[in-house]
């Protein structure tokens, strides 16, 4: 007989997953979306994602550049994605960012 585990897999034992793996998910979820034509949409959302450490910072950072160097056809895509993304951004000195 097949003898069950006390601590196996069950569906939606993923749900307690932390803030900064939803956020990549998040992130690449619309970056494997992005286009021009779906640009303005696709870059409030990823505006709207509300960034609170250096760590999410330099997810963001890492998935937008390593998409511009796999898939350099759309590289003007991720140069405006990057430019919007500062152009908006207001950074509060006394504002906490966690590490």
């Amino acid at each position: 007989p097949i003898k069950r585990s006390e601590n196996a897999w069950k569906p939606g034992m993923g749900q307690g997953v932390d803030a900064l793996s939803k956020y990549l998910r998040s992130v690449t979820q619309i970056l494997n979306k992005l286009s021009r034509e779906n640009f303005d949409k696709l870059f409030l959302q990823m505006f709207n994602l509300e960034v609170t450490s250096v760590k999410m910072l330099s997810g963001l950072i890492n998935l937008i550049r390593n998409k511009a160097l796999t898939e350099p056809k759309f590289g003007d895509l991720y140069a405006d994605l990057c430019k919007g993304l500062v152009d908006r951004t207001q950074v509060k000195k006394d504002e906490p960012f966690e590490n």
